[in-house]
Parts: C-alpha cells; structure tokens; sequence
C-alpha cells in the first residue's frame, strides 16, 4: 500500500541527507529501506522516543544516507510489523545525485 506519491530528494555527491519517519515500536511497527549500497550508504539509523510521558514506545525514526555516485535511484521505506509478512505502509523516494 502506498500512502503517497514519489518524494524527490536532490543531494551531491558526498553529501548526507536525512529521511524522518514516525514508528510506533510499541504495535511492533519497524520501517524497513531497501535501496542500492553502492549508490547510496546508510551512515546512521537512529530513534528519538517521544517525551509525553506515556508507556508507548513511539518516536520518530531518522535514516541518515550519504550520496555515493551521481544518478537517480530509488530508496523505498516499507513500515512492518514484526508478525506480518506484507507492509501495512510504504514511502518511494527518487535521489537526484549530482556531482
């Protein structure tokens, strides 16, 4: 399921670009990037919890990718959950790289 049409991301080559997506960790939520490694290099995948004081485990996941080589790819982001075989959400991404 596609919940939006393509973003498009510009960078240079070199260059780190962030992608911020929400989770709910406490339904077992996980976003998942499937993308070429020698295009694009994840550097760092971090979770920032909301601060409301909740017993939910919710905050926003930020992907942090450097621009490897000049071209357009994809980078797709599908949301699972830890007990079902199909995404229940999915972001597509164009990356414009140039030098």
């Amino acid at each position: 399921m596609n919940d939006q049409s393509e973003k498009m991301i510009a960078a240079k080559v070199g260059e780190i670009f962030e992608i911020c997506l929400w989770e709910d960790r406490t339904r077992g939520e996980l976003w998942v990037s499937t993308y070429n490694s020698d295009q694009i290099s994840l550097i760092d995948d971090d979770f920032q919890r909301k601060t409301s004081g909740t017993i939910n485990d919710s905050g926003m996941r930020i992907f942090r990718f450097r621009a490897e080589q000049s071209g357009r790819y994809g980078l797709v982001f599908e949301k699972r959950l830890g007990w079902r075989f199909t995404s229940i959400k999915r972001r597509d991404y164009v990356v414009s790289i140039k030098t």
